[in-house]
């Protein structure tokens, strides 16, 4: 006597032989060997389509259980299993949104019905864009005002000016840090032709937000070849449209005769470019400025010795309360990866003075540890921190020598 099931079996058997004949182009088996299978017996396949046939009807409902997440160490013993609950949600009902009152997140739950636990996402403060913010008015040369100006010679020949400007606008506006094509301006008060510029990289932020009354530094790069062009007496920097641009006296710089040519592109007469680089509040630690000096070479294994110089070219005063904490450090790059060391401290107060007035500078003394270092072509960085973010920051060259 057979089972119902074997019947059904067998009948979907018969029918699925009768609706296949014998006759293949390629019997089963070297169809499984040419394939790479494994050989099996052809009758065996309408048994095993029949039962997957039977076993899709037998379980074709939809299983969901409720659970709800407990604690595993107060979770009661699990009752006896009277087997799978048949729910009565379609299975393609939308997934129900839930809140749990233990925590008012809000969620939605993967098992349509269920419910859960589910600990909420922090948020935080919005954070404050870095830069200005879109819709911020362009600042204007009529914005600013000329704080000082320094200009020192470079190694190639060139000339560095470093201007400091005040806002006097009434709002707030955005100040471009890309690099900007400055002015050289002769006597009769005709420009220089500006022959090489520089392309530049990306600056980010791109645009600096100036309020009413902040300091803004910026350093301007120029060159004027002797015989080639006229002497500049002015340096202008134009800001927004070019009207009424800030612009500094040249007067009693000495000017190299021979500036390095940066391109050979064309005739070599005389240029000027710059960036704004910060803009910083009156009587903040970030208004002065730095210099360092070092000794040409150092040798290795023994404390370098180097001052550090700070100014303050502002109105203001600059508060040195609280013994402000300096970074130095020392580096070669003999192999693209560069070998560094550093070290840290804080200002010596009692040889300071309280503040820094409008122009006065001071100089510290420092030293700094060589171990460590490979022998080659370097530099030393000082940079002074207000809190734990730099203030400023001075570098110089150095050769380390065995």
């Amino acid at each position: 006597m057979t089972e119902p099931i074997d019947d059904r079996l067998q009948d979907y058997a018969a029918r699925w032989n009768a609706e296949h004949p014998e006759e293949d182009d390629l019997p089963l088996c070297d169809a499984l060997r040419f394939a790479g299978g494994t050989t099996r017996p052809r009758r065996m396949v309408p048994l095993v389509a029949a039962a997957a046939a039977v076993a899709l009807l037998v379980g074709g409902g939809v299983w969901v259980t409720r659970h709800h997440a407990t604690d595993p160490a107060t979770a009661p013993p699990p009752a006896a299993s009277t087997g799978p609950v048949a729910s009565t949600t379609p299975a393609t009902s939308t997934p129900a949104r839930t809140t749990d009152p233990a925590t008012t997140a809000t969620w939605t739950s993967a098992v349509p019905g269920s419910t859960g636990r589910l600990t909420p996402v922090a948020t935080v403060a919005t954070p404050t864009p870095l830069g200005a913010s879109a819709g911020t008015r362009s600042c204007q040369g009529a914005d600013f005002q000329v704080v000082s100006s320094r200009t020192v010679p470079r190694d190639d020949g060139w000339l560095s000016t470093a201007i400091v400007l005040r806002s006097t606008g009434r709002s707030a506006c955005a100040l471009q840090r890309g690099y900007f094509v400055g002015s050289l301006v002769d006597a009769r008060g005709e420009p220089l032709p500006i022959d090489a510029s520089p392309a530049g990289p990306a600056f980010f932020p791109a645009t600096l937000l100036v309020q009413p009354g902040d300091l803004t530094f910026g350093t301007v790069s120029w060159a004027a070849v002797r015989g080639k062009a006229a002497t500049p007496v002015w340096l202008a920097v134009p800001i927004g449209d070019g009207r009424n641009s800030p612009r500094v006296s040249l007067e009693g710089v000495a000017i190299p005769p021979d500036p390095h040519d940066p391109s050979n592109l064309g005739p070599w007469r005389s240029t000027a470019f710059g960036q704004w680089e910060t803009v910083v509040r009156p009587g903040s630690l970030g208004s002065l400025s730095a210099s360092v000096r070092v000794p040409a070479t150092a040798a290795l294994g023994r404390p370098l010795a180097y001052t550090a110089t700070l100014t303050n070219p502002t109105r203001t005063s600059v508060s040195l309360a609280g013994c402000p904490r300096f970074v130095q450090s020392a580096q070669v790059v003999p192999w693209k990866t560069p070998v560094v060391v550093a070290s840290s401290g804080r200002l010596n107060c009692a040889g300071l003075p309280a503040s820094l007035a409008p122009g006065q500078t001071v100089t510290l003394e420092l030293q700094i540890g060589t171990t460590g270092l490979v022998a080659g072509a370097g530099s030393v960085s000082w940079q002074l921190l207000d809190d734990l973010t730099p203030a400023l920051t001075a570098t110089a060259a150095v050769r380390f020598i065995d």
